[in-house]
C-alpha cells in the first residue's frame, strides 16, 4: 500500500468516526429534551386542579395570606390533590402491581411526596409565598429551570405555581 492509499483510507475513517460521534451526541441530546418536555408536561397536568382550586380560594379570600399565614392550607392541598392521586393509584392498580423488591435499608417516598417538595406558590410579582426556596434563572442551562404556570381568577394572572426540576 502506497502512502496515497493509507492517507485516504485513514481521512475516510475518521471522517466515518466523526460523524458517526455526531449523529450519537445529537440522538441523546434529543432523546434527552423530548423526555425531560414530557415529564415536565404529565406534571403539569397533574398540578392542574391544584392551580385552579389555588385560583378560586384567591378569589374568595382577595389575597395569599389566609395560605402565607397558615400552612396547614399548603398541606392540605398537597395531601389533596399531589399524594391523594398517588393513593389512588396503587389502591387501584394493586392487581398489577408486582411484589416489593427486598428492604434494603433505603427508605423510598412515593412520587407525590418528591413531587411536593418541589412546588412553590408566587404572587403575581414572583414574589415567594410559599413552598421551597426560589431558584435563580441564571443558570444558563434550560433544562434545570424552574417550571411556571400561571394561577389566574378572573382573567387576571395572580399568581404562578414554580415547579423544579
Amino acid at each position: 500500500m502506497n502512502s496515497i492509499q493509507l492517507k485516504l483510507i485513514s481521512a475516510f475513517l475518521l471522517t466515518t468516526l466523526i460523524a458517526t460521534a455526531d449523529m450519537f451526541a445529537f440522538m441523546q441530546w434529543s432523546f434527552d429534551r423530548g423526555f425531560l418536555n414530557y415529564v415536565n408536561s404529565q406534571e403539569l397536568a397533574k398540578l392542574t386542579p391544584l392551580i385552579d382550586e389555588l385560583g378560586e380560594l384567591y378569589a374568595k379570600q382577595g389575597s395569599w395570606e389566609f395560605i402565607q399565614n397558615d400552612r396547614r392550607v399548603w398541606r392540605g392541598l398537597h395531601r389533596k390533590y399531589i399524594l391523594n392521586d398517588d393513593l389512588k393509584f396503587q389502591s387501584n392498580d394493586y392487581r398489577r402491581q408486582s411484589p416489593p423488591p427486598p428492604f434494603t435499608g433505603k427508605i423510598v417516598q412515593p412520587g407525590g411526596r418528591e413531587l411536593l417538595e418541589r412546588i412553590s406558590l408566587l404572587d403575581d410579582k414572583r414574589h415567594k409565598v410559599i413552598g421551597r426556596p426560589l431558584l435563580d434563572k441564571t443558570s444558563g442551562n434550560s433544562h434545570h429551570l424552574p417550571i411556571t404556570q400561571e394561577i389566574t381568577s378572573e382573567g387576571v394572572v395572580i399568581g404562578y405555581l414554580q415547579l423544579a426540576p
